[in-house]
């Protein structure tokens, strides 16, 4: 099983999943905005959120299935499209110059820093420019998968 800091599996008695399956569906949620409009509550009443901060988890995660359903997916144009496999596919490039940047020729460095110049917000362009600026200079570097 992979370990995802961000994620926290919750083990209940029958009791407590009975009542929190009441909960989700006398709200309308699904498991995951249910716990997380809870936590919320909670941490809220232990004062470990400002009202403010509790206004807005509340808004976000009171959204019903049913909302959530009903809310037309944004289309996409072919020319969207195509900029998201362009996006992906200088993404996959930048991930391999990484992963080889020590014995990479002047010439394909070089193409490389250019490419993640025009495009800053491709994932790991940033890590191509940063060894750009540090002269070249052969470091290990974690490209993002």
């Amino acid at each position: 099983m992979v370990f995802k800091e961000h994620g926290l599996r919750l083990y209940m008695d029958k009791r407590m999943l009975a009542r929190f399956q009441k909960y989700i569906g006398d709200k309308g949620l699904g498991r995951s905005y249910g716990g997380l409009k809870l936590l919320a509550i909670g941490l809220r009443e232990e004062a470990y959120l400002t009202e403010g901060e509790f206004e807005a988890y509340a808004e976000r995660y009171s959204v019903t299935l049913e909302e959530a359903v009903s809310k037309p997916a944004p289309k996409l144009t072919s020319e969207d499209l195509k900029a998201q496999e362009q996006k992906n596919q200088l993404a996959k490039a930048f991930s391999g110059a990484l992963s080889q940047w020590a014995t990479l020729s002047e010439k394909s460095r070089a193409y490389h820093i250019k490419k993640a110049e025009e495009n800053p917000t491709v994932p790991n362009a940033k890590l191509v420019m940063a060894l750009s600026q540090n002269g070249n200079e052969e470091k290990k570097v974690t490209a993002i998968e």
